[in-house]
């Protein structure tokens, strides 16, 4: 007979699939909409007003990361920037305080659960 436990497991890598499905065919569905026309000219290399060898331009892995994140979370972004980032020490250590406490006690929660 199957334990409740592999049961759950099933459950849960069942719902993994299915929201992967579902995030892979979104991904699929905005790609495909979107309609790309890349031309020659958008492929060449611009700095500055001058042709730049694409041999030498190259990005930094750190901007390409927080790029992204700038882009994608950008309401989130925004609002840590403006309202949390004072710039004074106490509040930093606040917010980290906050964020211990927080994780301290979700992890409790999902001990004491099992």
């Amino acid at each position: 007979m199957i334990s409740e436990s592999l049961i759950a497991l099933i459950k849960a890598l069942l719902m993994m699939v299915i929201i992967g499905l579902i995030l892979y065919s979104t991904y699929l569905y905005v790609v495909s909409r979107r309609g790309l026309r890349v031309t020659g000219e958008k492929l060449k290399v611009y700095a500055c007003g001058e042709d730049y060898p694409a041999e030498k331009a190259s990005v930094s892995h750190l901007n390409l990361y927080w790029g992204a994140v700038k882009k994608v979370f950008k309401s989130a972004y925004l609002y840590i920037r403006d309202k949390m980032h004072t710039g004074i020490l106490s509040d930093w250590y606040f917010y980290m305080t906050i964020l211990v406490i927080s994780l301290i006690i979700i992890l409790g929660i999902t001990f004491f659960i099992r």
